[in-house]
């Protein structure tokens, strides 16, 4: 298994934990597989007659995360130290 593949492998498993999936549909690979910097820059090798090829910039944003989404992470982390706050010191006033 080469470095790619392995990367490829933590961030699947990284994904089916924290969202809680044993197997990951077709959308969530590519969520994961863009989330890894993976942009679409080159002309497709494969003759796909029923889809339309295309290419965007290198530095495409993922558009894979609702907007807003770094707000979630940083409310979650709020929350989870006012818990460990409680934990250790009792209910805030």
């Amino acid at each position: 298994m080469n470095r790619e593949q392995f990367l490829f492998l933590v961030a699947i498993d990284a994904f089916k934990r924290s969202n809680a999936k044993q197997y990951p549909t077709w959308s969530d690979v590519l969520e994961v597989v863009r989330l890894l910097g993976y942009r679409k820059t080159m002309p497709s090798e494969l003759n796909l007659p029923n889809a339309e090829d295309w290419r965007e910039p290198s530095n495409a944003p993922s558009n894979v995360r609702p907007e807003r989404w770094e707000e979630r992470g940083r409310r979650q982390a709020q929350m989870d130290a006012l818990d460990e706050f409680d934990q250790n010191f009792g209910q805030a006033a």
